[in-house]
């Protein structure tokens, strides 16, 4: 995996290619490609810890991660998807671990750059909504069905 700084035009492509934002605007995906910084982690590599604070948004760009909760499976995520969107909307402990099957190369996310990507892009907070939803009804069917 290179670890370079992609070119903006790259970087916007990427962006297009990540459903999250495929709806967005040229316009839109150059102001996008401004907020986002580049990070790269090594296979094994704990991303976020549940319980513990945090303020970073990830979209996995290359790679694999698992997602667990109380050490339980919850996920493995791959290219085009993301995590720690809740700690961008509110400061709390994260609600899950998540750690770097593979070598990761991600988008990042501050939480600075959070209102900004909301008034470039609503939608995008339209679609972090619906994917939080979908998570929070599989977690409470699948809680349901362990009782």
């Amino acid at each position: 995996m290179a670890r370079r700084e992609r070119a903006a035009s790259e970087k916007m492509e990427l962006l297009r290619g990540i459903p999250l934002f495929s709806g967005c605007t040229q316009n839109e995906l150059s102001r996008l490609s401004q907020l986002f910084d580049e990070g790269w982690r090594a296979a094994g590599t704990v991303l976020v810890r549940e319980g513990k604070p945090g303020a970073e948004f990830f979209v996995i760009v290359e790679g694999r991660a698992e997602a667990t909760l109380r050490g339980e499976h919850l996920a493995t995520l791959g290219p085009g998807e993301f995590f720690g969107e809740m700690s961008l909307l509110e400061v709390a402990p994260r609600a899950a671990t998540v750690v770097a099957e593979t070598d990761l190369s991600l988008l990042v996310l501050e939480p600075r750059g959070f209102a900004s990507l909301l008034a470039v892009a609503p939608t995008v907070g339209m679609k972090m909504m619906r994917s939080m939803s979908q998570r929070l009804r599989a977690l409470e069917t699948a809680t349901a069905a362990a009782h």
